[in-house]
């Protein structure tokens, strides 16, 4: 009996320990050419004259997505940095992930999509669980001033989710872990060091 109290507790530290692998994705060691990683991508800032290229893929129902957040914040206003945010909802523990992502393109074909990222985050424990979701999308469409009906047509639209899968696929390919995943140019980052890094080019430019 002692002996199944034991493996069960190794059992359950085990699928602990998987589950918050898969939510931070900072295992690092990938290079990956940065026209592959940015090759497709909805949501780019920078302009032009960027001497840095910063690519995350991150779950919008990821707690470790929320944390990293300012980071992103950060990034996108930096001079010289292009950021580009992806897509990689992890379904197999996050039940309104994808959902959430199809929020946040439907509000982005609106111009309000990095707004609407930022509200996801901020209210993420309001719905990462409810059985009403698309109610609470509404509800924080109509927070952000945009048209209802328009939004319903857009987050049910093929348009949306052609690009969440376009972002998905490429994750598949590179076989990432967890999220959020950072790249610097093409280099795989812990999140806690990106902006170390970033500011690391940018100087010795």
């Amino acid at each position: 009996m002692i002996l199944g109290v034991v493996l069960g507790a190794v059992i359950l530290v085990g699928v602990m320990v998987w589950g918050l692998s898969k939510m931070s994705g900072e295992q690092g060691g990938l290079n990956v050419e940065v026209d592959q990683l940015v090759d497709g991508a909805g949501w780019v800032t920078g302009g032009e004259n960027y001497q840095v290229t910063v690519v995350e893929f991150a779950d919008l129902q990821c707690s470790a997505c929320k944390q990293a957040e300012p980071v992103a914040e950060e990034l996108r206003q930096m001079d010289g940095v292009r950021y580009v945010y992806r897509h990689l909802p992890l379904l197999t523990i996050h039940k309104n992930t994808w959902r959430a992502a199809r929020v946040a393109e439907a509000a982005k074909v609106m111009e309000k999509g990095w707004e609407m990222v930022e509200l996801l985050f901020e209210k993420q424990e309001e719905w990462a669980e409810t059985g009403s979701f698309d109610k609470k999308a509404m509800d924080y469409a109509i927070e952000l001033g945009l048209e209802g009906g328009k939004f319903e047509e857009l987050y049910n639209s093929k348009e949306v989710e052609d690009q969440i899968v376009k972002d998905n696929t490429l994750a598949n390919e590179l076989r990432l872990g967890g999220t959020p995943t950072f790249f610097v140019e093409g280099e795989q980052v812990a999140s806690s060091f990106v902006l170390t890094r970033v500011r690391e080019i940018l100087e010795s430019n």
